[in-house]
């Protein structure tokens, strides 16, 4: 299977954007459009000199049909069914077993951090993706919020989207339960 590549466009402050910039690395030049394919440059001219590389048709097309997908069933109700799915994994964890990092009371994005107790996050993440249950485990590119929170291993990641449902929630609590059986 060949993937497309992905294009882009750079465009420097107080410049036209056709004027080709000296640069250490020159990478960024290589994007081709078919015209002048066997030179070493890209073209100089406009609007050729703005063509970044072949366009990701199906990238646009997927991007397309996600905005529709997003707009058809709104952004009010899919944050809605994500955070009931986010409510019912926190009712139906065994809190003497697992710790649930959220205070009452307080407006979450649709995302819960979570460790079983007496187990690694990432062992317990890589555990529950044996078991079917994609679960993203570690500091989450907030070491500070870790170290604030005193989770010196991270924490695990549950975050439901609009695809998943209820069964899934309880399929994953389960597992998490047999998980703490087995400690």
């Amino acid at each position: 299977m060949h993937f497309r590549s992905q294009g882009a466009l750079r465009a420097f402050r107080n410049r036209t954007p056709y004027k080709r910039r000296e640069v250490q690395d020159k990478s960024c030049y290589s994007g081709r459009n078919g015209q002048l394919v066997n030179e070493s440059y890209t073209a100089r001219f406009s609007a050729d000199s703005l063509e970044s590389g072949t366009l990701n048709t199906a990238g646009v097309i997927a991007l397309k049909a996600g905005i529709d997908f997003v707009r058809s069933k709104g952004t009010e109700n899919i944050y809605a069914h994500e955070n009931r799915l986010c409510e019912k994994f926190i009712s139906l964890l065994d809190r003497e077993k697992v710790d649930v990092y959220r205070t009452e009371g307080v407006k979450y994005a649709p995302v819960v951090s979570f460790n079983i107790k007496g187990m690694a996050p990432e062992a317990a993440a890589e555990a529950l993706s044996d078991r079917g249950y994609c679960l993203r485990a570690g500091f989450h590119c907030s070491p500070l919020a870790h170290k604030t929170l005193g989770t010196d291993e991270g924490t695990i990641r549950f975050a439901p989207s609009v695809f998943n449902n209820e069964k899934q929630v309880y399929g994953l609590v389960g597992e998490i339960k047999k998980l703490c059986e087995n400690l």
